[in-house]
């Protein structure tokens, strides 16, 4: 049918969720049943949820829409940390549902939206009694009923095969770490165990640096990425799990894809290449923003108008002025992966950063105005609250800082590695520019 996903049955009545649960359960479909009761529990919302057969009334009796859409609403908002998910609703009263989705937009927006809402009656997922002559049949009916409602958002069952994709990556990864741990006895448990560990903590260390013993976690993630890319790479692409992707996108794909409205290429380059959980100061990409109290004159011998006047190409601008008064400057640190594998206590490398709003980089013509100078380099757009801004790194001002410095403020994003390390690389170029004495 389709990959293993998580699954949450929420009933109020017992009998029914051991019904369905055991319905779903025939139909290759594992479940967390829920038994639904009053006053909430106190549980941690459950993470990576993807399909939710909830009960339409989950407190019994008659009651209006707007009833059963409020606790449903406390139901989604307890039980679910994120989508996207499948809604399905179980009822006898299908003709409400309609009427209860559109009140839970408007009084519980704030609970995870389902990426599309289905509904089955609750006689559709119980299981036949074995001993009937046409189980078989019944059986096959409630599973290809069950994934008329999957298949009611394609884009979830894409997620569904990805994400049963990135899980087989994943073991086969760490089952090539664990075969070199195992060696030639894969049988001495404990020898295994020790090597395994050794193995572990070489990566966390490599990957990690200096920070490895205070995050073991963000280490090994880090660590274990490259070999999982490598196997999510190499899985083959067969005509099933492309036809999967075909439903979920476009047809044809056409050259250059428009995006929808209210979507913008900064909105997608800030999810690709910027992560913007606050870092720490001396993480790798951390971008933190210049005091504006800071010694200017004394770290860079400009005070910080005629900083940034010197960055941004302020001449070619229809509003320079307004420019200069909505820049943010920032020192981005910027140093190589492989100094974070290095035990010593170091400098770390700052370039300094200007932070512009998108529409003053413009020119009287409408243009955006283009770079002062070589030393510049321009990130893509991105979108930070509601305005789209400007990344520009300035190579002519690098500082090497300890982490505590009084220069470095407060963090506001990080710049994720492959945007980093393209920087880097028209850094390296920029330094090693060679001059050619020559006559005319």
């Amino acid at each position: 049918m389709f990959p293993s996903a998580k699954v949450l049955a929420i009933d109020d009545d017992e009998n029914d969720l051991n019904n369905i649960r055991d319905g779903l359960h025939a139909a290759g479909i594992a479940c967390v049943p829920i038994h639904f009761t009053l006053p909430l529990p106190d549980l941690a919302p459950a993470q990576g949820v993807r399909i939710v057969f909830l009960d339409l009334n989950l407190v019994g009796g008659h009651r209006n829409a707007a009833e059963l859409a409020d606790i449903a609403g406390q139901a989604l908002k307890r039980y679910l940390a994120t989508g996207p998910y499948l809604l399905v609703f179980w009822s006898v009263q299908a003709a409400d549902v309609d009427e209860v989705v559109r009140l839970l937009k408007v009084r519980h927006a704030d609970a995870p939206a389902p990426l599309a809402v289905g509904v089955m009656d609750k006689a559709e997922l119980r299981l036949p009694e074995q001993t009937a002559e046409d189980y078989d049949t019944r059986l096959d009916a409630l599973k290809q009923r069950i994934l008329r409602e999957v298949a009611k958002s394609p884009q979830l069952v894409a997620l569904l095969h990805w994400e049963a994709k990135l899980a087989e990556s994943a073991g086969k990864a760490f089952g090539e770490l664990s075969t070199l741990a195992a060696g030639a006895n894969p049988w001495d448990f404990d020898s295994v165990e020790g090597r395994f560990r050794t193995i572990l903590g070489k990566i966390a260390r490599e990957s990690g640096g200096v920070h490895a013993d205070d995050n073991r976690a963000k280490a090994m993630q880090r660590g274990l990425a490259p070999l999982l890319d490598d196997f999510m790479g190499a899985i083959p692409t067969d005509e099933g799990y492309n036809s999967v992707w075909k439903a979920a996108t476009p047809e044809p794909l056409g050259p250059c894809g428009q995006l929808p409205e209210g979507v913008s290429s900064a909105q997608l380059n800030t999810r690709y290449l910027y992560d913007l959980i606050v870092p720490l100061k001396d993480e790798r990409g951390a971008l933190v923003e210049i005091p504006e109290d800071a010694a200017w004159e004394a770290h860079f011998g400009y005070g910080r108008e005629q900083l940034v006047s010197l960055s941004l190409n302020l001449e070619e601008m229809t509003d320079a002025q307004g420019a200069l008064s909505r820049c943010r400057c920032f020192l981005l640190e910027c140093s190589t992966a492989c100094d974070y594998a290095q035990g010593n206590e170091r400098l770390l490398r700052y370039v300094f950063c200007t932070l512009v709003p998108s529409g003053k980089l413009k020119t009287k013509k409408g243009k955006r105005v283009k770079e002062c100078h070589q030393g510049i380099y321009r990130f893509p757009i991105l979108k930070i609250g509601d305005e789209d801004v400007i990344l520009e790194a300035n190579f002519r001002h690098v500082l090497g800082l300890p982490s505590g410095h009084a220069i470095l403020g407060t963090p506001l994003l990080r710049v994720r590695p492959q945007a980093l390390d393209a920087m880097l690389q028209q850094y390296a170029h920029h330094t090693s520019r060679l001059g050619l004495l020559s006559f005319h």
